[in-house]
């Protein structure tokens, strides 16, 4: 007849499941590579407070939030913060990003957007750039971003006060 054909294939569940992340709940365990090449797993950040921005270069949000990352970073990282990047440009080459990074400040660990591509897509299903977690030292989701019920809200000047809030004070590591 030569119509339309359809065709049925099996998957694993796996395929089907996605992480449900929630306040309180332990951030799935990731790999990354970062733009020096360096191989990175989040759980070696472990005993850190871990701001965790999901971004690109292309998303106009994403780039009004980086004053306020950059003075975190430079604000809070005596008090055990730790800011990573997964970056979402999908087109640059790594001499253009990194000089990218370095003329915007962006001196924290950034991972490779092919690197993380499909554990944010697949795993995580990100829809919404920028996407902001706070994750505590021990692992646990404290913020979502969303500045919704109680959860510290992770935009704007907001970012700093709840860090201010929720980082140990003083010099402690």
């Amino acid at each position: 007849m030569g119509g339309p054909e359809l065709v049925l294939r099996q998957h694993e569940a796996k395929e089907y499941k996605r992480l449900e992340l929630n306040i309180g709940k332990e951030f799935p365990e990731f790999t990354f590579s970062d733009f020096d090449g360096k191989k990175h797993r989040f759980s070696e950040f472990r005993g850190k407070y871990v701001l965790l921005d999901i971004w690109g270069f292309w998303c106009p949000p994403c780039r009004k939030e980086l004053p306020y990352i950059r003075e975190a970073q430079k604000r809070f990282g005596s008090r055990n913060l730790e800011v990573i990047g997964l970056n979402t440009d999908a087109d640059y080459t790594i001499d253009s990003m990194k000089k990218s990074l370095k003329d915007n400040g962006m001196i924290w660990t950034q991972a490779k957007f092919d690197s993380v591509m499909e554990f944010l897509s697949s795993g995580l299903r990100i829809t919404s750039f920028p996407t902001t977690f706070l994750i505590g030292p021990d692992g646990k989701i404290l913020s979502m971003g969303r500045g919704e019920r109680k959860e510290p809200d992770l935009r704007g000047a907001d970012l700093l006060d709840s860090l201010d809030e929720v980082l140990p004070k003083g010099d402690s590591k």
